[in-house]
């Protein structure tokens, strides 16, 4: 800490800010893609040798202890770095503070996902307002794990709508929660409890025991950041012409219709703020499932391109809000 700001906040506000100017660029040694090949390359390593729920247990011990040495030798090498140069100006602790202060910023950076969410969003809803079929499905596979060959413009943007409010909550919420109550770490932790969990969370035959630790791992971690997160998107629908109340309603109401314990908060709320109807009929790999309808009501509209664009408006206006509440707990854990 240096005047009194804490190295949690400074990650957390930085790392944000970061996040907004320029977003989640492709490049081979962004750390969660590192974290993804680290993880493909343990299993790879531990299954063969392993029943499979040993062989995944296996893997997420390995990857999630490499990847929090890593973390904490980045800092450590970052700091004795910045206290090097700050020695030189007689001022080593401050150096050490900066150096440490922008490694956490770029590990909070590399752990939120706004701005890429925003604009996979953004471009589902550009094609749709061309009405472009074929571009809008290739664009909504990128951020959703269902069939999209054959949905149409309701289903695109319905699919998006759901990836948006879903992914607040993970991609957003989680770990600015885990930064402020633990520091830049923190979202790294969480950052690779769900990287795992999309690689190996899946109930098919290959991953029902061997993903079974990374599933329960990341529902624990995001447990407490869906509820506590889930009534900034009503008080974010009061500030963009949505409907706070119903989604409010529909939170209480729909917050646990889902498979998993987590997800269905952040869809409720959204649904009920947009006034529309999410869940119902999906496919995977060919197969048809019924997914709980959340949002639903004899007045909820269909979606279409226009409700992609308020669901990003609403999922900035919510980052907004939740940001700074986590900004306030970053500073009182500091104390």
């Amino acid at each position: 800490m240096i005047f009194g700001i804490s190295l949690s906040l400074v990650s957390l506000v930085g790392g944000l800010l970061l996040d907004f100017v320029i977003g989640d660029p492709y490049f081979r040694l962004h750390p969660v893609r590192l974290i993804g090949t680290l993880a493909e390359r343990c299993e790879r390593f531990f299954r063969p040798r392993y029943i499979p729920m040993v062989a995944g247990i296996s893997t997420w011990i390995t990857v999630c202890t490499v990847v929090v040495i890593s973390g904490v030798l980045v800092l450590r090498i970052a700091g004795l770095l910045g206290g090097l140069i700050g020695g030189l100006y007689e001022n080593s602790a401050g150096g050490e503070f900066v150096g440490s202060a922008i490694a956490g910023i770029v590990i909070v950076w590399a752990s939120v996902a706004c701005r890429d969410l925003a604009r996979h969003a953004g471009r589902v809803h550009a094609s749709l307002a061309k009405s472009d079929l074929a571009e809008a499905r290739k664009r909504v596979a990128m951020i959703v794990g269902r069939d999209t060959a054959n949905l149409d413009a309701e289903g695109i943007a319905k699919a998006a709508t759901e990836s948006v409010a879903e992914s607040f909550v993970d991609g957003v919420a989680a770990p600015l929660f885990w930064a402020a109550l633990l520091g830049p770490l923190g979202a790294l932790a969480y950052r690779t409890f769900n990287t795992m969990d999309s690689l190996f969370g899946h109930k098919n035959e290959r991953y029902l025991y061997f993903g079974r630790i990374a599933a329960k791992a990341d529902d624990a971690a995001t447990f407490l950041p869906a509820r506590l997160a889930s009534p900034f998107i009503c008080v974010a629908a009061l500030l963009t012409g949505g409907k706070p109340l119903r989604s409010w309603k529909m939170l209480l109401r729909d917050r646990l219709r889902h498979e998993s314990p987590n997800s269905a908060h952040g869809e409720a709320a959204f649904a009920g703020a947009l006034v529309v109807e999410l869940g119902g009929s999906v496919s995977y790999d060919g197969v048809v499932l019924e997914k709980p309808r959340i949002g639903s009501a004899p007045d909820s509209r269909p979606c279409d391109e226009t409700t992609i664009q308020r669901a990003v408006i609403l999922m900035v206006v919510s980052t907004l809000l939740w940001a700074a509440l986590m900004a306030a707990l970053a500073s009182l854990c500091a104390c």
